[in-house]
């Protein structure tokens, strides 16, 4: 482990191998928000920005945040070893429930979406809330992340350095923190002493809030995690502007899992390098400054043409007099300046810069007919093969984006079973339950639900309800299951209210007729319902039949009641399945034949009894 003076020296050469990188995260921060404006203008002249890279970033917001929520559980557990299947879904629930509930990961992936789709990279910091008792999610903007130059993968770095600005309240409310006095006052604000940049550094870093605060009022706290040869992480807290003392005594990093507890989201991966990926703003850049170019014409253009020129064919004594207005009469000689027409057309070329800019970064444009300089509209073949071309780099997109996913879920699974374990219970669509402590001793592999291509809704209901018809009654395919595929795409809360298992569902009916049979055999009618599972009402009305005819058939009420409730399940079942109706009826005709003959034939043995025995008494 280095000592802090080695320390603080190599961060401080860390933050100068990236200089151009940072100054061109400034521009994209200012081409988003502020705009890219006109350096030199006159006073009547436009300054119009067109928001190209905002637009683009706000339509892919949504579908990133549709791969993480858009299934029934946010991620998917495989136990390493067989256990129950009730355990395994106990798991993933509890964890569902921890991070939408009981963490502010829902918020904080918003941010690292944003941050990842402007600046092309972003971190999501993952640690345990001790006041909270849960997961605690940290979005952070890489700039305020400082990493070695050569690092390649932030999860195997050296060290890496998180800058928090924070106000002196948020740093005087943490009681791990350095809270003398004299410290504070000589870490907060604008007073820079001590450090080791020269002018300009000093400024640029200044006004990042990197080494010290823009307000009197804020502290910046470098929070260092340092890896050392043996593969542990130490965490060194101080402050840049007095970096050999501590504000909280370095410890080591308490997580099991052994890894720095950042996670990188990368909108492309290509070449090698933490620095490597591009964002949006960067991807499109020359086109949104063309396209504000071409706002900034079109609109001069339309004020010159809104104010007609005049031209005068003789001597004008004083111009003051002229008056430009309805029912003026000019003077002689005077007339109006044609002006010609633009040499391209603005809006033309406007839709075909964003074209292009959207081709880029694989938005489907739904302009495709209108687009281009070809007479004739698109067919719909070529319309689908673009689109199907767009789909295959929109799934690249998302593939790379779950692979980061995979780690946070991996690694906030880890850090919750190390501390998490107090309270076990979770609620899950309406309903509580507990997981068993056993099942977090299992090993799981953990990814994130879904797929890749799952935030296209159209696509995913025809591929859907085509797999349900295709594969209905078919023995080798999990009824329940399908059927649970078509309802998890339309809305995830109604598989608990909707889908009912077969087998649980005919116990159910079951159960109903039980108690239906007791309703009769107290005299009173039962109601058959639309809704009856009538082959399995049928079923337990036979076996009550046949029990108490066998004591003696019961009360003549009773077997009234039992007669019509009979006959109204089999007319009831006639009406969606006629020949289950015929088989039941051909089996009762049976049964009563049969018990008819048995009726008979001990008639008829009783008969030849009493005449032998009259026999053999006469005979006697």
């Amino acid at each position: 482990m280095k000592d802090r003076e080695e320390l603080y020296s190599s961060l401080l050469d860390d933050l100068r191998a990236r200089t151009g990188w940072e100054e061109r995260q400034r521009i994209w921060y200012e081409m988003r928000h502020n705009g890219l404006r006109r350096k030199k203008k006159l006073p009547w002249q436009a300054d119009l920005h067109y928001p190209l890279a905002d637009s683009i970033i706000g339509k892919l917001k949504p579908f990133y945040y549709q791969q993480v929520f858009s299934n029934e559980v946010i991620a998917t557990f495989i136990p390493v070893k067989p256990q129950n299947e009730g355990l395994t879904h106990a798991v993933s629930r509890f964890f569902d429930y921890q991070i939408k509930q009981n963490s502010n990961f829902e918020t904080e992936i918003l941010t690292t979406i944003d941050n990842m789709l402007m600046s092309g990279m972003n971190l999501l910091k993952i640690s345990w809330d001790e006041d909270a008792n849960g997961l605690r999610f940290d979005s952070v903007d890489p700039v305020y992340a400082i990493v070695p130059y050569y690092t390649r993968d932030i999860k195997s770095c050296d060290r890496l350095c998180h800058v928090i600005p924070m106000s002196l309240n948020q740093y005087k409310s943490n009681k791990l923190y350095n809270q003398d006095e004299e410290f504070i006052r000589r870490i907060k604000g604008r007073i820079n002493e001590g450090t080791k940049f020269s002018a300009i550094e000093d400024t640029k870093l200044r006004r990042e809030g990197i080494t010290v605060g823009s307000e009197d009022n804020q502290i910046i706290v470098w929070e260092v995690y340092e890896r050392t040869e043996d593969g542990k992480v130490f965490v060194h807290t101080f402050s840049p502007v007095a970096p050999n003392e501590d504000i909280r005594p370095t410890f080591e990093l308490p997580y099991t899992h052994g890894q720095l507890p950042f996670v990188p989201f990368v909108m492309e991966i290509k070449d090698k390098g933490v620095y490597s990926s591009r964002g949006i703003c960067e991807i499109v850049a020359p086109f949104e400054a063309y396209m504000c170019k071409l706002m900034n014409e079109k609109a001069d253009a339309m004020t010159l043409y809104n104010r007609p020129l005049f031209r005068c064919e003789q001597d004008i004594p004083n111009t003051n007099n002229l008056k430009f207005g309805p029912a003026t009469i000019l003077p002689v000689g005077v007339q109006p300046v044609t002006m010609p027409q633009p040499p391209i057309s603005f809006d033309q070329e406007m839709i075909n810069q964003r074209m292009i800019s959207e081709y880029l970064t694989s938005m489907p444009d739904f302009g495709l007919a209108q687009q281009g300089n070809t007479k004739n509209a698109r067919t719909a073949t070529e319309v689908s093969q673009i689109g199907a071309l767009m789909g295959q780099s929109t799934d690249l997109r998302a593939r790379i984006f779950r692979i980061s996913l995979g780690y946070v879920f991996r690694q906030a699974y880890s850090v919750l079973c190390q501390f998490g374990k107090k309270n076990l219970s979770y609620s899950f669509q309406e309903t509580f339950g507990e997981v068993p402590p056993e099942a977090l001793e299992q090993a799981y592999a953990i990814h994130p639900s879904g797929s890749a291509d799952g935030i296209n809704k159209a696509v995913q209901y025809q591929k859907a309800f085509a797999r349900l018809q295709g594969f209905a009654n078919n023995p080798f395919v999990d009824q329940p299951a399908l059927v649970r595929s078509v309802l998890e795409i339309d809305d995830p809360s109604l598989i608990n209210k909707l889908l009912r298992d077969p087998n649980q569902k005919a116990m159910d009916q079951a159960e109903d007729q039980a108690s239906e049979n007791l309703i009769i055999e107290s005299g009173f009618p039962a109601q058959v319902r639309p809704t009856d599972d009538h082959k399995a009402h049928l079923q337990v009305l036979l076996q009550r039949v046949q029990m108490l005819s066998q004591m003696g058939g019961g009360s003549p009420q009773s077997q009234q009641l039992y007669a019509q409730h009979l006959e109204a399940h089999l007319q009831a079942l006639g009406q969606t399945d006629k020949n289950a109706e015929r088989q039941i009826r051909a089996m009762l005709k049976q049964q009563a034949q049969a018990i008819q003959n048995q009726a008979q034939a001990q008639m008829q043995q009783g008969g030849v009894t009493t005449t032998q025995s009259v026999n053999t008494g006469e005979a006697v």
